[in-house]
C-alpha cells in the first residue's frame, strides 16, 4: 500500500502515478489499439471507450466500511473527465450483472481514477471485501452533468452533501486548487456528529490551500432526534450562508434533496442554477420504510429485445425495472443508473410505472411511452422493449 494520497504535502498526487506517466507517452505512441470488452461486444478501442479494464493499484482504508481505491490502466491512457463526474463499476454477483455508479474523487489532472466506496449495499460490500491491490476491475468512462460550467453557472457555488456525495466536491476542490477551474466553492456538510465526517482533515487541508476559494462548513444534529440534521436545513440558513448570485450543487439522500428543493423554491433560486444528484444505492428491505413503492406487491417484468421475449422476471419491492433485469442476469444497456445518459431508454409496451423521486416525464417520452428503466418503479406487471441485447461480456 502506498502512502496516504490525501496526505498534507504540496499536493502533487501519487509519485507512482507520476512515474507511470513518464512511460505513458511511449506506450500510447506504440500502442496497438486492440478491441476491448464493451457492453455491446467486441468494439474498437478508438471508437468505444465506454468499457475499460483497470487495476486496483492502491487502497486507503478509513474504516472497514469506507475505503479509497485508485484505479489505473495497464497499457493505455484513461479518458479525460470533468470534476464531479461519475463512473460505473461492472460487477457479476450470484448470476446478476450490476452497474454501480461511483463519483470520481481525484482531480482530472491525474492519469488515474480514485473512487471512495462506502458500505451501503450488497454491491459495495463485494468491492470492500474482495478488492485487493492487483484486482482487475471493469468500469465505464466517467460521465454526467454534475459539473461546473462557467457559461452556465455563477462564479460562486453553494454545495450541500450528507455522506457519500462528498466525492464530487473533493474532485471539484482539487481542481480549483490546481487552477483548472476558477470559481468559489462553499460546501455545507450535513452530519449527525463531527466524527461522521470521515475526511474532515483532508477537507480542512483543501480549504487551507485554496487561497480562500474553497470553504467547508458542518451542519451537525443529534442522531437521537430523527431528521434533526436535515431539519436544520432551512430557508433562513441558506440565505445566511452566501450572498447571491450563486449556483447550487447538492449530492445526498432523498431527505436532503427534497428539503433543499422546498427551500430553494421559497428563495426564488432559478431551476437552471440548481444541480442535484442522488447517489445510487441498491435497495434492501430495511431501507424501504416510508417510501411509497415499498407498499406495493411484487410485480413482474417481461423483457423483449429484437426477436427474443424473455420469461417474466419478478420485481422485488424497492427495485427499479433496471435492477430487476440486472438481478436476472440480462445484458441490459446502461451506463449511468440515474436517468441521465439515455442509454437504457426503452419502450413501455404494457403496464404502468412511476418515476423515482426528482425525475420528470419529458413530453415526447410520455407521448411515445419511452422510459428509462433505471429510474422507474412498477405500478403493475409491465412489458418493455429494450433497444439492443448486449453480447456476452
Amino acid at each position: 500500500m502506498s502512502d496516504d494520497i490525501f496526505k498534507k504535502r504540496g499536493y502533487g498526487g501519487d509519485f507512482r502515478a507520476v512515474k507511470k506517466l513518464e512511460k505513458a507517452e511511449e506506450l500510447i505512441d506504440n500502442y496497438n489499439f486492440k478491441s476491448i470488452r464493451s457492453y455491446f461486444g467486441e468494439m474498437n478501442f478508438r471508437d468505444d471507450l465506454d468499457m475499460m479494464d483497470v487495476v486496483v493499484t492502491d487502497i486507503e482504508p478509513f474504516s472497514e466500511n469506507v475505503k479509497r481505491y485508485r484505479l489505473e490502466p495497464q497499457n493505455y491512457e484513461l479518458p479525460l473527465f470533468e470534476a464531479g463526474q461519475s463512473l460505473c463499476v461492472y460487477m457479476r454477483i450470484n448470476g446478476g450483472r450490476f452497474l454501480k455508479p461511483l463519483a470520481v474523487c481525484s482531480s482530472p489532472n491525474h492519469r488515474y481514477y480514485s473512487v471512495i466506496v462506502f458500505r451501503d449495499d450488497f454491491v459495495s460490500d463485494r468491492m470492500l471485501d474482495d478488492w485487493v491491490v492487483g484486482s482487475e476491475v471493469t468500469i465505464t468512462r466517467p460521465r454526467g452533468n454534475f459539473t461546473y460550467h462557467p457559461l452556465r453557472d455563477e462564479k460562486k457555488v453553494l454545495g450541500f452533501v450528507d455522506g457519500i456525495g462528498i466525492s464530487h466536491f473533493i474532485s471539484m476542490a482539487e481542481t480549483i486548487i490546481e487552477g483548472e477551474e476558477n470559481f468559489e466553492l462553499f460546501v455545507v456538510y450535513v452530519a449527525d456528529y463531527y466524527k461522521d465526517i470521515i475526511f474532515s482533515s483532508y477537507l480542512n487541508w483543501l480549504e487551507k490551500n485554496s487561497n480562500g476559494k474553497v470553504k467547508f462548513c458542518y451542519l451537525l444534529g443529534e442522531e437521537s432526534r430523527v431528521g434533526c440534521r436535515h431539519g436544520n436545513v432551512t430557508s433562513s440558513l441558506i440565505k445566511s450562508l452566501l450572498a447571491p448570485p450563486y449556483s447550487v450543487f447538492a449530492s445526498g439522500s432523498n431527505e436532503l434533496i427534497d428539503r433543499l428543493n422546498l427551500h430553494l423554491a421559497k428563495l426564488g433560486i432559478s431551476d437552471s442554477d440548481i444541480h442535484m444528484r442522488r447517489p445510487f444505492v441498491y435497495a434492501t428491505p430495511e431501507d424501504l420504510s416510508g417510501k411509497p413503492y415499498a407498499k406495493l406487491k411484487p410485480f413482474t417484468i417481461t423483457v423483449k429485445s429484437a426477436d427474443i421475449t424473455y420469461p417474466p422476471i419478478e420485481i422485488e419491492k424497492g427495485d427499479t425495472l433496471m435492477v430487476a433485469m440486472e438481478k436476472a442476469g440480462l445484458n441490459v444497456p446502461g451506463k449511468c443508473m440515474n436517468g441521465g445518459c439515455g442509454v437504457c431508454r426503452s419502450r413501455l409496451l404494457e403496464g404502468k410505472v412511476e418515476l423515482m423521486a426528482g425525475e420528470d416525464w419529458k413530453p415526447v417520452e410520455e407521448k411515445y411511452s419511452v422510459i428509462h428503466p433505471c429510474v422507474c418503479y412498477p405500478l403493475t406487471d409491465v412489458t418493455i422493449e429494450i433497444p439492443i441485447k448486449r453480447d456476452e461480456i
